[in-house]
């Protein structure tokens, strides 16, 4: 049966045991002793101590232990094989003691494995976190609630072109103003800075430049631990590349902007300085018309032809030049289709009679919707240069037919759409890309000279305008098809 003292030391809360200073062989251990070692305590009894001792420290450990017995090891750690031969990190204690009229070392062994583990856990973290924020592109910066530094990268570090020894001074005001005045708005930096301090839990993208001429975005974000925000932490990264490309893009921009103004302004001015002699020359000539002079009346039609056809042309650049400026005027209402698909084939009735065209209206109120929503003037003035298209670029005898239907728009909403199709000459695939283009010439007219090459570009913005769509198909030597749709009415 065990002693008093022997019982006292199966409860002391850690491994104790007294060993033979000659032989170093167990002599005791308590119930602790065997939970460290994975076995009875009695199990132990008799085996030399170095048995379960691992490294190689512990080979000279008793011999110098012997030496200075007297003072005995207060506290060293070491390693230990367990019986089952697992490795457990211990702190032990040796004290010479005389027990029982005997020289005696009483051993203490406390397991510090599971501290050990979380160490290591903790500094292999550390590792992998030190090297992820080295290994990133970005520059770091890790502020405490007071704004005082906390850490920082390499990458950081370069960004601000801070000394090598900057990192051993990290809550230095110092190294806050030097930071401060690489900004080209240091007074900016600051509200930034204190608007992250005042608030972490928000957060914050700000871009500055810096007095090099380099760009930054600077994002704020809170450092929490356990869901308690205890910090602030900064990501630079550098755009100076996207800003040049901004800025580059500004400046086209404006530049394109301003040159599209003054070519409104130009062809807004010219043609107004235009039409005035152009009527004037109407009138003259419709006058001595009438005085009908022999042997004149050709070369006066012609005449009159020919400013018509100019008045009409310079008609067409300020129409585009006002669209270009935004200063067009639309008057949406409810628009009765016959009556404006009636319209637009009188007015191109002379151009079928010159270039031996018919044009065919299969539009049958009747059948067909009756009201479109749509500028009156603009929606003839688009049906009539698509009609002139079609006889223009027609065959001698070819037709133009014109129709309407119920379409549907891209946003799901009822149109509807003017079919404008001819059997002309038709439309290669590959110039379909600037079809609506200003100033081109697509194929070969009769007549290119009586085109300003504006008319399908006026067709197109006019229908943007008034919320439609244009779709146009072809097939070369056969023929095109035009379509418009328009608001339902």
């Amino acid at each position: 049966m065990k002693s008093y003292a022997d019982q006292l030391l199966d409860f002391c809360g850690q491994a104790v045991l007294v060993i033979d200073p000659e032989t170093l062989e167990i002599e005791f251990a308590n119930v602790e002793t065997g939970v460290l070692f994975e076995c009875s305590s009695e199990t132990l009894l008799g085996k030399p101590i170095t048995e379960f001792e691992t490294g190689l420290q512990e080979q000279c450990f008793w011999e110098e232990t012997r030496a200075s017995a007297s003072a005995g090891v207060p506290r060293m750690e070491s390693t230990l094989k367990t019986c089952r031969g697992l490795i457990r990190y211990v702190v032990r204690s040796v004290y010479l003691r005389d027990l029982d009229g005997h020289s005696r070392f009483v051993l203490t062994l406390r397991d510090i494995s599971s501290e050990r583990a979380i160490e290591n856990l903790a500094a292999s973290a550390a590792s992998q976190l030190a090297a992820t924020l080295e290994a990133t592109t970005h520059g770091l910066l890790v502020l405490d609630l007071d704004g005082k530094i906390q850490n920082f990268n390499r990458r950081f570090a370069e960004f601000f072109s801070l000394p090598p020894q900057a990192g051993k001074a990290k809550n230095s005001n110092r190294l806050l103003t030097t930071i401060r005045q690489a900004f080209c708005t240091p007074l900016s930096w600051d509200a930034a800075f204190g608007t992250a301090l005042r608030r972490p839990d928000l957060a914050q993208t700000y871009t500055f430049g810096l007095s090099d001429g380099r760009w930054v975005d600077c994002a704020a974000h809170a450092q929490t631990l356990r869901g308690k925000t205890i910090g602030v932490i900064w990501t630079f990264t550098e755009v100076t590349h996207r800003m040049r490309q901004q800025e580059a893009l500004a400046a086209a921009r404006d530049a394109a902007e301003k040159a599209n103004r003054a070519k409104s302004h130009f062809l807004s001015a010219v043609g107004h300085e235009l039409r005035a002699p152009l009527n004037a020359i109407l009138g003259f000539t419709q006058l001595l018309e009438f005085d009908a002079i022999p042997n004149q009346e050709e070369s006066l039609q012609t005449i009159r032809r020919a400013g018509e056809h100019l008045l009409a042309l310079i008609d067409e650049v300020l129409d585009f030049a006002y669209i270009e400026a935004g200063h067009i005027d639309l008057h949406i209402q409810q628009v009765r289709i016959a009556d404006v698909i009636q319209e637009a084939i009188a007015l191109t009735q002379s151009l079928t009679i010159k270039h031996a065209v018919t044009v065919l209206n299969k539009d049958r109120p009747s059948l067909s919707p009756e009201f479109v929503m749509a500028d009156p003037v603009r929606l003839r003035q688009i049906l009539i240069n698509l009609i002139s298209n079609g006889i223009k670029y027609n065959h001698r005898n070819g037709s133009v037919t014109i129709q309407s239907r119920m379409s549907e728009l891209p946003d799901g909403a009822p149109a509807i759409a003017f079919e404008v199709s001819d059997t002309g000459i038709g439309i290669v695939q590959e110039d379909f890309d600037r079809l609506f283009q200003p100033f081109s010439h697509i194929g070969n007219a009769k007549n290119d000279d009586e085109s300003s090459g504006l008319g399908l570009a006026l067709v197109h913005k006019l229908t943007r305008l008034m919320r439609g769509q244009v779709k146009v198909e072809s097939t070369l030597g056969a023929g095109s098809r035009f379509v418009v749709e328009l608001p339902a009415g």
